[in-house]
């Protein structure tokens, strides 16, 4: 390996003086995690997640942008749809401490139409008082937050979306939650709750009002189109597509992980993380798609460097990657 100019050896010439977290501890960093700390430990030591199996399984360069150098899109360039799920689950979460998510001027209908379903939700009961939010969980090296805890045997996943049915598609379900369910072993229902983002067209001389009441009036009048699988009788959740623990192999899935990690460790000993260009496009064009095919100039107007917990100062952007970005653009 050869990709880090920081990298600094220990008395023991094995490994670098700046990975005792796992992620750079040097002010200098280039990077966000530590390749030769992955390439180093053993896989129970290497932590994963839901979102990095997806990554990995998409494309191995994307899961290095993303985890090894630490690039992630800045919010403003992030799509509208996943930014109002952002803000619909900090609004009903009550999370104070997290800052607003990002939109433009141009995009406030955007936000008004955000606090119009968390009305409507809290209107309906659609999510019992006293429900645990944002529920971080870790076994066995995986890691994962649930959205939403409901008592001790039940969770919620949501997704705002403008394609609820891809979420209600078994495979797609089953893929997310079969990893909550492995991180909690109480847990005997899950709930897949995606929210149908609202696409009406524009009528012209429409106010904004107008546009929202217009909404509003759409949702009432289709509730199960816009809250897929609502039951008003139903305890707890009341929509949602309910699946039961006994529907997932959870030693299946531990073996899936455990599989991942090892290719991950042989990735970063070898600092070699191969390009799956057949994967550009889907299910959706990757954000690193044009730095990954223009020569590798990261855009630090588009991306920013992600910061480790606890690090408040932090480091904007890298100091130099450029060897590892010229690896991971061939």
């Amino acid at each position: 390996m050869g990709a880090c100019i920081h990298r600094q050896r220990d008395a023991s010439d094995h490994g670098c003086l700046f990975f005792t977290s796992g992620y750079c501890d040097n002010s200098q960093a280039s990077f966000y995690r530590c390749a030769d700390y992955i390439a180093s430990v053993s896989e129970d030591k290497i932590d994963i997640s839901y979102s990095q199996i997806r990554d990995w399984d998409r494309c191995p360069a994307l899961w290095a942008f993303k985890q090894i150098m630490g690039l992630t899109l800045r919010e403003q360039y992030q799509s509208v749809n996943m930014r109002m799920g952002k803000e619909l689950q900090r609004i009903l979460a009550n999370q104070k401490d997290v800052p607003p998510t990002y939109f433009s001027i141009d995009e406030q209908i955007n936000l008004n139409i955000v606090y119009l379903f968390v009305e409507i939700i809290k209107e309906r009961g659609l999510i019992p008082d006293g429900a645990q939010w944002e529920v971080e969980r870790y076994r066995n090296g995986f890691h994962g937050i649930l959205d939403v805890v409901t008592n001790e045997v039940t969770f919620g996943e949501i997704k705002f979306t403008g394609s609820p049915d891809f979420y209600l598609n078994n495979a797609i379900a089953w893929d997310q939650l079969e990893g909550y369910f492995y991180l909690d072993p109480a847990m005997r229902w899950g709930i897949m709750m995606p929210v149908r983002v609202p696409q009406l067209k524009d009528k012209s001389d429409e106010s904004p009002e107008m546009k929202l009441q217009r909404i509003r009036v759409d949702i009432n009048k289709r509730f199960n189109f816009y809250f897929p699988y609502y039951k008003a009788d139903r305890k707890g959740i009341k929509w949602g597509q309910e699946h039961s623990v006994h529907q997932f192999r959870m030693q299946e899935f531990e073996e899936k992980f455990r599989w991942n990690k090892k290719e991950i460790k042989t990735a970063c000993i070898y600092n070699y993380f191969v390009k799956r260009r057949s994967n550009c496009l889907s299910p959706s064009l990757c954000d690193f798609f044009s730095m990954c095919q223009g020569g590798g100039n990261i855009n630090w107007e588009l991306f920013e460097k992600r910061r480790p917990k606890g690090d408040e100062e932090g480091i904007e952007k890298s100091v130099d990657a450029s060897e590892l970005v010229e690896q991971l653009t061939k």
